[in-house]
Formats: structure tokens, sequence, C-alpha cells
């Protein structure tokens, strides 16, 4: 059975940098700039600009496919391909399902950009003397908010550390995470708020 059922032929299905592509009227897969649209033969040339694919539109490209399985084939044309060779590719496109994130990956989710502080005493540009980090946890969850995030905080100190590490600003002062220490930590609304400051020596 074929995937595609209506007239492809002359549409443009994906614009790519400054090039559109296309399938001309004999079934080939090929490409113009895009300046060079308003003088062809593609129906759909009025096109929005901030788009990608398309295969939707009031041109009738029917494709009796889920839109991401298209974009996928689509992404696996090359020029002079045909519209049999894409009509195989949409068979052969398959779609992975995403696994849902489970218990402290499903907590949390997101860790926002750590915020890098000095005290007004210190005036050395080049230095901090706190982190400011803040982690985002879900709205809903089966348990105490609080008890699970007492009974996972190495994972959670942990996860916090990980973002400071790779943070380019982190990386710029020289010094290991493991002169970082957690000076206060407290839930406000469904944000885990994190302050770190530097190990006395």
């Amino acid at each position: 059975m074929r995937n595609i059922t209506g007239d492809i032929t002359n549409c443009i299905l994906r614009k790519k940098e400054n090039r559109v592509y296309y399938f001309d009227e004999n079934g080939i897969y090929k490409s113009i700039l895009i300046e060079e649209i308003e003088n062809s033969s593609l129906k759909n040339w009025k096109f929005r600009e901030d788009a990608s694919f398309y295969f939707f539109n009031t041109y009738h490209i029917y494709i009796s496919k889920n839109e991401n399985i298209i974009k996928k084939a689509v992404c696996m044309l090359k020029e002079n391909d045909t519209i049999e060779d894409f009509d195989n590719y949409l068979s052969e496109v398959k779609l992975e399902k995403r696994q849902k994130p489970q218990g402290i990956d499903r907590f949390i989710t997101k860790i926002e950009k750590p915020i890098f502080g000095r005290t007004v005493e210190n005036d050395k540009k080049n230095t901090f003397d706190f982190i400011y980090l803040d982690i985002n946890i879900v709205t809903q969850w089966p348990t105490s908010k609080k008890e699970y995030i007492q009974k996972n905080m190495s994972t959670i100190k942990k996860k916090a550390i990980n973002k400071i590490k790779e943070s380019g600003e982190f990386k710029k002062y020289g010094i290991p995470v493991n002169f970082l220490r957690i000076t206060k930590c407290s839930l406000n609304n469904d944000v885990i708020e994190l302050i770190f400051e530097l190990k006395e020596i």
C-alpha cells in the first residue's frame, strides 16, 4: 500500500538554509535557491519563513503518515531520489518510543544555570563567594516532597555539583568542585534553592 495518496510534485517539502526542496514534474527530488521560487512552477512558494517542512497545507499534499515520520523520511531524501524512493523511506522509518523518566529524573524537571555572586566586601572581580542554584521539581508527587528530597539529598547534591562543574563560568575560576559546600537548602513552592560557598581552609 502506498503511503503517498496525493500529488506532491512541484510542492515544497523542505526549506534548508537558502534552498527549498521538492519533487519536479518527473517525480525527481530537486532543489532551487529561495530567490528563484517566484519564477518557478512551484505551487506553494508563499511559505512561512520560520518553517522547515511543508507537507500539510492548502495545496492538497496528502501523506497518510504521522508528521514526525514524514519529517524523518524527508530528511533521508537526497537530490535525484524519486517519489518511489520517498514512499519506501516512509515505510522504513519507525519512531522510537520515549522512555518516561523514573525516580529522581522524574522528580527533577530542570536544573537552572548557576548564579555566581560576591559579598559587598569582596571587590575582586575574578572571584566568587557563593553560588545560587535553583532546581525545579514536579508539581505533583505521590509522597511528601520534603521527605523525598531528604531521602535523595546525596543524589540531588551530585546533580547540582555536576551542573556547576559543567558551567563555563565556574571553569574560568580554575578550582575543583570539591572546594564547594552547601550552606543552604530550602524548598520554595516547586523549587529547591541551594547556596554553595567555598569551604574554609
